[in-house]
């Protein structure tokens, strides 16, 4: 599992504490080496020049930063998109597979029994499955089962083979859905990504030691500040990369509404 989503797992507050001490260390490693080769007084008078360089070094950064935070935005809400998608055209069929004209029939009780099983098995056992980024082999054959006993409904008249082909086709879009779940469960930003974003925070951090003051406490507070704010844009993007993973994760909330329905 790579470290941004091993991440996830921590108490929120602890993996933003990690990113900002390393941020921090970083910066005052940068200010050290600065105020014990090139003190503040031979700096000086490249302030200005320096300043030009390290806006336009801080402006990439930043642009940088926005498009990796909307970009992993942009993938959570797609993630929470076709999970309540997925759910949804599950629902469609069990509504009816309920009111099917013969409910009570075997074959049509069998399809709604394995509906509930296979929407038990989301909740409870593929949603924890995938905060892991692994698999759950139970619930893949629950879904086969659903798929099994849908084409199996062997219909008795015109009105049945309508309703049996209604079923098969939501549930090819429940495939579909569900495909895109999975997928989304262990896609994240690729690893070329990380290590320009880690690169460009080793630039940015040190790089600030070049604006150095006579005063240690100034040049303190506004190196905080920096690395907090970067610290917290950081957090976001590893906190949403992984929609499936941490405390901010995609919940099964619509397969209540699948399970309740059948129940």
């Amino acid at each position: 599992m790579p470290l941004a989503a091993r991440m996830c797992h921590w108490p929120p507050i602890l993996a933003l504490l990690a990113i900002l001490a390393v941020l921090l260390a970083l910066a005052f490693l940068g200010i050290a080496l600065q105020r014990a080769f090139m003190p503040h007084r031979h700096l000086a008078g490249y302030h200005d020049n320096a300043g030009v360089l390290y806006q336009m070094i801080a402006m990439v950064y930043a642009v940088l930063l926005a498009s990796m935070a909307v970009g992993v935005w942009d993938n959570y809400k797609q993630a929470k998109q076709v999970a309540e998608q997925e759910a949804a055209a599950m629902l469609g069929v069990a509504r009816i597979v309920r009111f099917h004209p013969h409910a009570q029939g075997p074959k049509v009780q069998r399809l709604r029994k394995a509906i509930l099983a296979y929407g038990e098995l989301v909740r409870d056992q593929e949603f924890a499955a995938m905060g892991r980024m692994e698999r759950s082999p139970a619930t893949v054959d629950a879904f086969q089962a659903v798929w099994a006993d849908a084409c199996d409904l062997d219909p008795a008249s015109l009105q049945d083979s309508n309703i049996q082909q209604e079923i098969l086709a939501i549930l090819a879009d429940a495939q579909k859905f569900r495909v895109a779940r999975l997928l989304a469960a262990t896609r994240g930003l690729p690893a070329t990504l990380w290590f320009v974003i880690s690169a460009c925070s080793v630039i940015s951090m040190t790089g600030s030691a070049i604006f150095s003051s006579e005063s240690f406490w100034p040049q303190f507070w506004m190196t905080l500040a920096l690395a907090t704010i970067t610290a917290l844009v950081i957090f976001a993007v590893v906190t949403l990369n992984y929609p499936f993973i941490g405390n901010v994760s995609v919940t099964p909330d619509g397969w209540q509404f699948v399970i309740r329905h059948l129940q």
